[in-house]
Parts: structure tokens; C-alpha cells; sequence
């Protein structure tokens, strides 16, 4: 897939998976797995990159500080905890896909 298309969709992804964290309604267990099988693929198409699309990168700047703004939204400690992992997992997805080696980090689920 051609990486413009490949950041489009990744954007496409990380709205779905933010839209009802901003909501109130939590997370939304099939969109973050879309979000992370697509930073996944990413990832290995981006290994050998050189640079990345910007659309990408613009999401990078601000797609795990804007997971962390919508805390304040949950009271309950296990909904915030369940997406307090949800962003440390993107996080760490989020730089597979920037990392300077060639073998990534660990990209599995």
C-alpha cells in the first residue's frame, strides 16, 4: 500500500478510537484493535523508510497526549486504567513505526 494511503487510514483508525473517549463512552475495544493491527502494519511498511508521510507524523505529536487529555472524563479507576494501558500500548507502537533501527521493538499484541 502506498504510504499516504497507509497514514490516511492510520488517521481514519486513531478518530475511530478517539471519538467516543471524547465522548465519555470509553473504550471501544474493536477500534483500538484496528488502531493497533494498523501501527502494526506501519511499522513494517515504514522499516526501512527514510521519512514518514506527515499526516502521520502530525498524528504522532498528538495522538497519546490526546488519549491522556480525555482521563478526566472517567471517574471509575478501571475505565481510566483500561485506557491508560490503551495509550501505553499505542505509545509503543507509535515508535516502531518512527524507530531509527531497522529491527524495530517488539510490534506483537
Amino acid at each position: 500500500m502506498e504510504s499516504s494511503a497507509l497514514a490516511s487510514e492510520l488517521v481514519v483508525a486513531a478518530i475511530d478510537f478517539l471519538d467516543p473517549l471524547r465522548a465519555g463512552t470509553g473504550v471501544d475495544e474493536d477500534a483500538l484493535g484496528k488502531l493497533c493491527e494498523m501501527l502494526r502494519l506501519c511499522a513494517q511498511e515504514w522499516r526501512d523508510a527514510d521519512v514518514i508521510p506527515r499526516e502521520a507524523a502530525n498524528l504522532f505529536v498528538d495522538l497519546v497526549p490526546g488519549i491522556h487529555a480525555t482521563l478526566w472524563l472517567y471517574q471509575d479507576t478501571g475505565e481510566r486504567n483500561s485506557i491508560t494501558q490503551a495509550a501505553d500500548t499505542i505509545q509503543n507502537l507509535v515508535r516502531a513505526c518512527v524507530s531509527l533501527e531497522s529491527t524495530s521493538p517488539e510490534i506483537g499484541s
